[in-house]
């Protein structure tokens, strides 16, 4: 081995060798000289293992390019690569076995594997961090959402920055496991990588599996109901588009006693509830907001949301508290509060909702629905259409009603006929009404299959359908029956005007108003009724039956509905005893006469003139 001695100019150079010192062999070899390189600084002073450094000096261009192997060790360790970029500027990668957490580095550097320029310069280089989870995982595309990002290695740096995807941001420093980021904006709802430098990047920054979803903001556009009792518990839905399964929603009410942020639960892209919180006192126009509980603002309102909380309303009383299970009983609640809903009146039996009306003197007014069974219901009534206050009262669902045949089915237009009413499940009600065509009247209850109407006076003789309402809050039912009304009936005279208690004696009435079916006679109050022989609407005649009375007089009546309704006639038909002969004494005389004959029999009466009847002459 040689010492190549300093030369005066830059360049190629022949060395010869000797044996003695003295004496040269004429062979030679060519080396080259190149002028000293040497390192001034170098940037940055921090950088993770697997970085790059820029070396700043003077000659590096002309030894890479003499040698063509310039080499760069940093504290020792060979350069992964080495770039020479100027005369005075270099590039050198840190291997991944550098030394870490040293201050002050080392920097040689060769062209030749030999001679080595070498330079204490301030580089530290530390291990690189690596991420390992974020919160919230999820953020608006307008960006500015705190993220906490965990992981190790952290250094409170001037190059310490986040990585979302492909943007970098300022990271705050917590520790040494621990950063915040704000999320920087993005074009596109897209989930992307988070990374972690301590250098900005200039070193290669380790994969991560944590990860940052982007979304769009969703819109909020109303909520239902629009008021609540304040003593809470009262759903409140949310009503908007872009609302996301993975978020963590709650609900804001601003400006009540204190404001209250409540749990929301997600229901659908489109909906959010939220169980409102107990009030202090009752408030109108409290703004509600939908945030996220981890960072906020997730949905933009169309419009400003307000909700109302009220006092809850009360309940005295229901009327009636009883009707058929095909409902349409009117029934009406009293109480207090009625008025101080926003959301609509709503009555609520059992499990069936139907709508309310306000009615006066703070009163609501519904008709029950329908029920497919005899039951007993708690009413109750809602004025926002979600939070309903019970009856302490229940409502009593009866059997449907139902008519099958009304008797008679005619009677005189000048009204008074009783007409009975056969069905099944009547209730003796006071209230039970029957209507004749427009006019109606009170039903009297006999049994749960019968109540009777007295039909009204009609102005003419028609045909009425009659209804029947089971209570005066419910509907009108149609009986699918018709009553007939009839000219009245009027007796003028008849003849004979006494006839024999034995019967069998026919009576010619004249009159008006007889019909040719259901007319009938009747011969005093203990007797049967004799159906009529038509003649004309003026004239009939009737049989008179056997009467147990001897020499009385009775009342001559007439029906044209079978008995229902009489028409008596203003003289009293009058009855002749019936006489019998058992025997005659003589049973013989002269035919000059002037024989006296005893007759023995029955039914003769001392105070009548009596006459007896010879072969046809008296």
């Amino acid at each position: 081995t040689c010492d190549i001695q300093a030369v005066e100019m830059p360049g190629d150079t022949k060395v010869f060798v000797t044996n003695d010192g003295l004496h040269y062999g004429e062979d030679s070899a060519t080396v080259i000289c190149h002028p000293q390189i040497s390192v001034i600084s170098v940037t940055p002073s921090t950088i993770a293992v697997g970085g790059v450094v820029t070396l700043s000096g003077k000659n590096f261009q002309e030894g890479a390019v003499s040698s063509g192997n310039i080499a760069c060790f940093i504290s020792d360790v060979a350069a992964s690569e080495v770039v020479v970029l100027s005369e005075t500027e270099m590039l050198c990668t840190t291997s991944q076995d550098t030394p870490v957490g040293l201050e002050i580095s080392t920097i040689s550097i060769t062209f030749n594997g030999v001679d080595y320029s070498t330079a204490s310069v301030p580089l530290t280089l530390l291990p690189p961090p690596s991420v390992t989870s974020v919160s919230p995982h999820s953020g608006l595309l307008a960006g500015n959402t705190n993220v906490v990002v965990s992981g190790k290695n952290f250094v409170d740096s001037l190059g310490l920055k986040c990585m979302f995807g492909k943007t970098a941001v300022e990271a705050t420093y917590i520790s040494s496991t621990t950063l915040s980021c704000f999320s920087p904006p993005s074009t596109s709802s897209a989930t992307v990588a988070v990374t972690a430098s301590n250098d900005d990047f200039a070193s290669p920054s380790v994969e991560s599996d944590a990860a940052f979803r982007y979304f769009e903001a969703a819109v909020v556009t109303s909520l239902a109901p629009t008021s609540g009792s304040m003593l809470g518990g009262t759903t409140l839905m949310i009503f908007g588009k872009g609302f996301d399964s993975t978020m963590n929603y709650v609900c804001r009410f601003a400006a009540v006693d204190v404001p209250f942020v409540v749990a929301g639960t997600w229901v659908s892209s489109t909906a959010v509830s939220c169980i409102t919180p107990a009030v202090l006192t009752a408030s109108s126009n409290v703004e509600v907001e939908l945030l996220d509980s981890e960072f906020g603002v997730v949905a933009m309102p169309q419009t400003k949301l307000v909700y109302s909380f009220f006092s809850p309303p009360a309940i005295h009383s229901i009327i009636p508290t009883s009707g058929p299970v095909n409902g349409g009983v009117e029934v009406t609640v009293t109480g207090e509060g009625f008025d101080t809903g926003s959301g609509g009146i709503f009555c609520k039996f059992g499990n069936t909702v139907v709508a309310g009306s306000l009615g006066t003197d703070m009163t609501v007014v519904c008709l029950a629905p329908f029920s497919s069974s005899a039951v007993s219901l708690t009413l109750s009534v809602s004025i926002n259409g979600a939070d309903y206050v019970p009856s302490s009262t229940k409502f009593l669902y009866y059997s449907a009603l139902s008519v099958t045949s009304i008797y008679p089915t005619n009677g005189p237009s000048s009204g008074g006929t009783l007409v009975t009413v056969s069905g099944t499940n009547f209730s003796p009600r006071s209230d039970t009404q029957c209507k004749f065509g427009t006019k109606s009247t009170f039903a009297h209850y006999i049994s749960s299959t019968s109540m009777y109407c007295v039909a009204p006076a009609s102005a003419k003789a028609l045909a009425e359908k009659l209804w029947v309402k089971f209570d005066s809050k419910s509907e009108w039912v149609d009986t699918m029956f018709s009553f007939q009304f009839m000219e009245p009936v009027v007796i003028d005279s008849f003849y004979p005007r006494t006839v024999s208690e034995k019967g069998g004696d026919t009576v010619t009435i004249v009159g008006s108003g007889f019909e040719r079916i259901g007319t009938m006679c009747k011969f005093g109050a203990g007797t049967s009724l004799v159906p009529a022989t038509y003649l004309s609407t003026s004239q009939i005649s009737c049989t008179v039956p056997t009467i147990a009375s001897f020499g009385n007089t009775e009342t001559l009546s007439v029906t044209i509905n079978d008995g229902v309704d009489f028409v008596s006639a203003s003289t009293r038909i009058g009855y002749e005893t019936h006489l019998t002969i058992s025997s005659i004494s003589p049973s013989l005389g002269p035919v000059e006469g002037g024989t006296i004959v005893t007759v023995t029999g029955t039914g003769f009466d001392a105070t009548s003139d009596i006459l007896c009847l010879f072969d046809e002459s008296a």
